[in-house]
């Protein structure tokens, strides 16, 4: 009684903090009887003061509990311990509680201070978390505690939330690793922690020190890890046990770790202190605070004044209520007048604002005391961080939200398959309502297009507990087929046993088809549905290799429409649309079951062939181009042309799909070269004429900057006076290996290449500059220079001669510009305003190769024209020659009678010369008087000013 007495006599400032604690606080001898409890124990446990402190602890614990309290006092009597426990009220009903118990001396005497907390809301918390969690497989990411899981090859397998605000890991930067990665953000080393000892037969296998409890599977420990946080050392409470698979075998382990810094602390200071009251309420790691009678606050704790990060001063009368959130002040402050004027017990939920200026949501509860005498002392209570609570009821109410309006189809089943609960969009997508289904088998959604075996697959991966992912055809209510992705998963309850299947699935059926649509673009031409030029490469590479067991030979065709450029240029390219998807229906037809039609791409098309041998081939290409010469119907208008075809076998053109169709294509535009609408087949000749071609098309970029083109000019002479009236400019390549080239040959390249225009702009400038020079010795001097179609229809054509006529400074009347008749009946409205610009202008215009092409009369006459020139085909045979003398003798009729100049070109006998002077042509051209010379050749001719036979 003596040492109750000197409890009972305490300071009555801390008896109020002692009494008024949230917590249940008693006070044990060794032998578990209770000399001492607060007012929290009175009102938990049912007794009176006087019944309580009559009992023992083993009074307030189960019946069956008597050896575990003996060994958990005698634990406690040597270092603080922390468990969990249940105890007993009054009236026989039991809660569960956590306990804090540690031993003190007090006057020569051991005691055991065990702070005991309700924890029946938190257990609550857990199971409604556990429940969710079983549904939503997210158990582990909502627990408070830094929790995380590894399997049997102590690989890890969850990292929640908490575990990552408690060592800044994050969840993707720990899933997977093994080899004691999960100890580093705790000792920075691998080494082992208490989950590893789930799985060792003694506590000694490892070479590290803990102090281990284990109740049940779980073991318990608590550590002190120095500098955790930079400069911060914290204790940890762990516990650990282990995940069984349903037939009882260890497949993991699973650890919580508590931050219990702030309780150690409270704790240490409580043993440490003469005055322990008052250092359990300063250290209590909950907010606490003592008011007076007119609810000014007088105390409040360390925790407080850490949590606010401000003074007692500034806390102090009602500075406290600084710190709440706008939003919540009014309300607060009206509750806590109405609490006091009928001093009452009370308790808020308002935003407080931390120490980091964020607001945290709180539960302040408070209650009044009696002093000595009985009268109303004040108020004391306590705030709780209720933040991370809300934030989980929040998350689970979202999950919740989340199932039922969600994209996806939710499916829980039980263990025999029978479904259980279906979210809203199971019945938008399968028309099934809810209470249709409830208690079926998900078998009702059965297309039986989908193989038995893998329904067994499926049952198989998850009643072992695994997940399954994949497609399939299910049938909705109406019939309708659809393609669902699917995932199934099972739900385990505390024991880690299977209640439930959880299935989340999504209809892909669109997706399906728009995966099937992007396949068949992939491979096949948008416009004609034939095999694209990766999808005919591709059959073609799969054919060569198969050639072994072929008795055919592989052939490949090119085929390129010729002059399908018209069709766009005169009906538009909707019609050419039209008329290439003919094209490849029909050469389908054509070429049947024997080969495949693919389109390359814009009037180019491949057929691959097999064939016993050559002459089956030419039948086909024959075939093909006969096709080609039927008239082609397009908005009710008939188009005839024709194709050029270039054909490569294998092996002897090429091993490969790519050698075969470069070569095919070769062989192709030598088919156009030699006048279209016929076929090619590849030869060696060709390639070297390829080559050549591209050659001759690399060095001719070159060509004017390395000074490689040069003039050459010839004269046009009069009959009868051999008087030269004009020399005509011609362009020669000397290319520095490869010597003369044929200007037969670069030209049509230049045209090709678009280099023509820079060449001929060249040509005109040079041209000008010369006879600049050669003009002031001879003033009626012309100088004559060709313009290609390409040239000669630039808009910009006019300005170009233009300035080149103020470099040089020649007369515009001295220069002849020579068009073929080809060129001006392209467009020929075009060339009669060209024309006109250049006569204004003063420079005069002649047609070349008259008699090639096709001319209008009616345009010719409307053409200003100052000369036309006799093509040297119809002069070579004109004296045995009937039909090309009559030829001539028209020109010559019709160019009179259209006043123009005459000239007859590649002249080159006597007889010839008496021929076109009988039939009344006055100039002439030709090697007869002079071949083509260069400049300074020509000089010395031009300075005697005419020509001798």
């Amino acid at each position: 009684m003596k040492k109750e007495t000197r409890f009972n006599h305490r300071q009555n400032r801390y008896e109020l903090i002692f009494n008024h604690s949230r917590d249940i606080i008693l006070i044990l001898q060794s032998d578990g009887r209770i000399v001492d409890a607060n007012r929290s124990a009175v009102d938990a446990y049912g007794f009176s003061y006087e019944e309580l402190v009559n009992k023992t602890i083993f009074d307030l614990r189960q019946p069956d509990a008597d050896s575990l309290v003996k060994e958990q006092m005698q634990e406690a009597s040597k270092e603080h311990l922390l468990f969990e426990a249940t105890h007993r009220r009054k009236d026989g009903s039991s809660f569960p509680v956590e306990v804090s118990s540690q031993a003190f001396r007090f006057d020569s005497d051991n005691f055991l201070l065990s702070i005991i907390r309700d924890i029946s809301d938190r257990i609550e918390v857990e199971k409604k978390l556990r429940l969710a969690q079983k549904q939503l497989n997210s158990m582990i990411e909502f627990l408070p505690d830094a929790t995380f899981a590894i399997d049997k090859e102590r690989k890890v397998i969850a990292w929640n939330r908490a575990m990552e605000t408690m060592t800044g890991v994050k969840k993707e930067d720990m899933i997977g690793k093994g080899d004691f990665a999960y100890s580093l953000p705790f000792y920075n080393e691998a080494r082992p922690m208490l989950i590893d000892f789930i799985f060792s037969d003694t506590f000694d296998q490892f070479d590290c020190t803990y102090d281990l409890k284990r109740t049940n599977d779980s073991l318990y420990t608590q550590s002190f890890v120095e500098n955790f946080f930079p400069g911060q050392d914290i204790y940890l409470w762990a516990k650990a046990t282990p995940l069984y698979d349903e037939n009882h075998q260890v497949i993991g382990a699973i650890e919580s770790i508590r931050d219990i810094t702030e309780r150690k602390r409270v704790e240490d200071a409580i043993k440490d202190s003469r005055d322990f009251y008052l250092s359990i309420f300063n250290e209590l790691p909950t907010l606490a605070w003592h008011a007076d009678r007119r609810g000014r606050y007088i105390d409040l704790n360390k925790s407080w004044l850490d949590f606010t990060g401000r003074t007692l001063q500034e806390e102090q009368n009602y500075g406290w209520m600084e710190n709440i959130h706008p939003d919540d002040v009014g309300n607060v402050s009206i509750a806590y007048r109405h609490a006091l004027k009928d001093r009452r017990p009370f308790k808020l939920e308002y935003r407080l604002r931390r120490y980091d200026r964020k607001y945290r949501w709180i539960i302040h509860s408070g209650r009044p005391y009696s002093g000595i005498k009985g009268e109303f002392a004040g108020y004391i209570g306590v705030c709780y961080d209720i933040t991370e609570l809300k934030s989980t009821k929040e998350q689970v109410l979202k999950l919740s939200t989340a199932v039922e309006q969600g994209p996806s189809i939710v499916i829980i089943t039980n263990t025999a398959g029978e479904i259980e609960y279906v979210n809203p969009k199971f019945t938008e997508i399968t028309g099934y309502h809810y209470d249709e289904v409830i208690g079926k088998n998900p078998r009702i959604l059965k297309s039986g297009k989908v193989p038995l075996e893998e329904y067994k697959k499926l049952w198989k991966v998850i009643s072992a507990g695994q997940e399954w992912r994949g497609e399939f055809l299910n049938k909705k209510k109406s019939g309708e087929l659809y393609w669902e992705y699917a995932s199934i998963s099972s739900i385990r309850d505390s024991t880690d046993k299977i209640t439930h299947y959880l299935a989340v699935k999504e209809d892909i059926t669109e997706r399906k088809k728009t995966g099937e649509k992007i396949s068949f673009l992939a491979f096949n031409d948008t416009l004609t549905g034939l095999p694209n030029r990766t999808k005919f490469t591709g059959i073609l590479a799969n054919r060569l290799e198969a050639t072994g067991s072929s008795i055919n030979t592989i052939s490949v065709l090119f085929i390129d429409l010729d002059m399908f450029k018209r069709v766009n240029d005169t009906l538009g390219h909707g019609a050419g649309d039209k008329l290439l998807v003919d094209v490849g229906k029909r050469l389908t037809a054509i070429v049947d079951n024997q080969g495949i039609v693919s389109r390359m791409g814009g009037d180019e098309f491949t057929v691959l062939l097999e064939l016993p041998h050559n002459e089956a081939l030419k039948e086909i290409v024959e075939k093909i181009l006969h096709g080609f010469r039927k008239p082609w119907i397009i908005d009710d208008l008939e188009f005839y042309f024709t194709a050029s075809i270039g054909v490569a076998t294998y092996p002897g053109d090429g091993e490969d799909a790519e050698t075969l169709l470069k070569r095919a294509d070769t062989a192709m535009y030598w088919a156009k070269e030699r006048g279209k609408n016929n076929y090619q087949f590849y030869t060696s000749t060709i390639q070297d004429r390829s080559l050549r071609k591209v050659r001759l098309e690399n060095h001719l970029h070159h060509a004017l900057e390395q000074q490689e083109l040069i003039l050459y000019y010839q004269p046009q002479v009069h009959i009868e006076s051999k008087e030269i009236i004009a020399v005509e400019t011609l362009l020669r390549w000397i290319h520095p290996t490869m010597g003369l080239i044929s200007p037969e040959e670069f030209i049509p390249l230049a045209e090709e290449a678009g280099l023509i225009i820079p060449i001929e702009k060249w040509v005109l400038k040079t041209a000008c500059t010369q006879a600049g020079i050669w003009l002031k010795k001879n003033k009626t001097l012309k100088i004559a220079v060709n313009l290609s179609a390409r040239h000669f229809q630039q808009s910009s054509l006019i300005e170009t001669i233009t300035r080149t006529f103020e470099e040089t400074k020649i007369d515009p009347t001295q220069l002849e510009l020579e068009i073929t008749e080809s060129t001006a009946m392209k467009d020929p409205e075009l060339t009669i305003k060209i024309l006109n610009s250049l006569k204004s202008m003063g420079v005069s215009i002649s047609v070349d190769d008259f008699g090639t092409g096709y001319s209008s009369l009616n345009y010719l006459k409307r053409f200003p024209l100052k000369k036309l020139k006799i093509d040297r085909s119809f002069i070579s045979d004109i004296t045995s020659d009937q039909e090309d003398e009559a030829i001539v003798s028209t020109i010559i009729v019709l160019a009179k009678s259209l006043h123009l100049e005459v000239v007859g070109e590649g002249v080159e006998t006597k007889e010839q010369i008496a021929f076109l002077k009988r039939l009344g042509c006055s100039i002439v051209q030709g090697y007869y008087y002079s071949k083509p010379l260069p400049g300074t050749e020509i000089e010395k001719i031009l300075s005697k000013g005419f020509l001798t036979e």
